[in-house]
């Protein structure tokens, strides 16, 4: 185990931004940008009383979740890709959200899917 934080970095022209994932605090390069208010125009993360709830509800009420599947898939993307660096010691890895590749490290991209069993395929 390692003693770094663990959550994801936003990285602006105006500096970072970090989400930690235990507690849901958020610590930033400029402490200034944690309180700038959002426009009628920009977007927000939101809040929510827990994914799992949220979904259950969704169910219920037929509701769009919180979290659509678009949302769900990008989110675990990220997931995936922290476990792939974990994977390789902690390596950088530069993504690519347009091919979804990485680009500067051949062997993660070749973590990015599993053979699948027969007859499974896509």
């Amino acid at each position: 185990t390692s003693n770094e934080p663990r959550g994801i970095k936003f990285v602006g022209t105006d500096g970072w931004i970090f989400v930690h994932i235990h507690g849901c605090s958020l610590e930033a390069s400029n402490p200034d940008l944690l309180k700038i208010k959002l426009g009628p125009n920009d977007v927000s993360l939101g809040r929510t009383r827990g994914h799992h709830r949220n979904f259950l509800d969704s169910v219920k009420s037929r509701q769009q979740p919180f979290a659509s599947a678009e949302v769900g898939y990008h989110t675990a993307t990220i997931c995936h890709l922290l476990n792939i660096s974990m994977q390789l010691d902690g390596t950088k890895l530069a993504w690519d959200p347009a091919t979804e590749q990485v680009t500067n490290n051949p062997q993660a991209n070749s973590m990015l899917a599993r053979p699948m069993r027969v007859p499974w395929r896509l």
